[in-house]
């Protein structure tokens, strides 16, 4: 069966730090790209209603320090770990939705990605 997916780009503007020192925290935007598929196997996606579901999602993210996020209370939100949490907990949610998230991309800069999926190696 052929394997029909959608990427779709979030941006993020957080800050973390690697040390989990206050001092040393700095600011990052984001990108987040998504490879979602439609468990109905729909050519079309209904991107408004990802949208929303995603947005929802990271918005609890936004404009904060990572490291006080309960999410990193026993790990620092390295690139990694935070494409990890977000890989499950989105997969999850979309899940829900009739959606399946084949692969999350992360990145702070355009030179380093880090890529998350279950599927697709």
């Amino acid at each position: 069966m052929e394997l029909k997916v959608h990427k779709l780009h979030y941006y993020l503007n957080s800050r973390h730090s690697i040390d989990n020192s206050i001092e040393n925290a700095h600011s990052h935007t984001f990108s987040v790209g998504l490879y979602i598929e439609d468990k109905n196997n729909e050519k079309f996606l209904n991107i408004k209603k990802v949208n929303k579901v995603v947005s929802k999602y990271l918005n609890q993210f936004r404009g904060v320090l990572l490291n006080h996020k309960p999410a990193f209370q026993d790990r620092i939100p390295t690139i990694e770990h935070i494409g990890d949490l977000f890989y499950e907990e989105l997969r999850l949610i979309l899940m829900e939705h009739n959606y399946n998230l084949i692969q999350l991309d992360i990145c702070e800069n355009p030179l380093q990605i880090y890529s998350v999926s279950d599927r697709l190696w």
